[in-house]
């Protein structure tokens, strides 16, 4: 009866070892991912507040971080009036542009203009910004390719 006793303590013992030891995973792998993320969540709530103020957004659906020469920080949402817009803030000086999605292509249609170009390739992400003076869509490939294609024609620009 007492070694079964001991037995039985002994695996709570480690039973609780085990579950203190899963709690400091989950405690350091959350705050290593909040202090990773840090930037990408005060940038994107930095230009939701510049898109609803410039651009008049009640409804934000998309934001993308484009990195080139500049960098730029691209708001999609609607308007009070059901506009879809694209708001394009420059990270150095501030320089806003607003668009409407209906006068050149959104994600959803570059990606298929994309598929038809290019159709071996797998789409990571796309992003929106300017290059060369030009509102681009940016497409990264997996085979870490980059495709640029213009936002208003949807012809291809140019790939690195």
């Amino acid at each position: 009866m007492h070694n079964e006793d001991a037995r039985e303590k002994r695996i709570n013992q480690i039973l609780m070892i085990g579950i203190y030891i899963m709690l400091g995973v989950i405690l350091f792998t959350s705050i290593f991912y909040l202090k990773a993320t840090k930037s990408y969540r005060h940038a994107r709530n930095e230009a939701i507040q510049i898109a609803t103020q410039y651009g008049k957004l009640d409804q934000v659906d998309d934001f993308y971080w484009f990195n080139r020469k500049n960098t730029y920080f691209s708001v999609g949402g609607k308007d009070a009036k059901g506009d879809e817009k694209y708001v394009i803030i420059a990270q150095k000086g501030g320089k806003v542009q607003v668009v409407n999605q209906k006068d050149g292509y959104n994600e959803d249609e570059i990606r298929q203009v994309f598929a038809k170009v290019h159709p071996n390739q797998t789409i990571l992400k796309a992003t929106l910004g300017f290059y060369k003076k030009h509102i681009v869509w940016e497409i990264v490939s997996k085979q870490n390719q980059y495709y640029f294609f213009d936002f208003k024609s949807g012809q291809a620009i140019e790939n690195i």
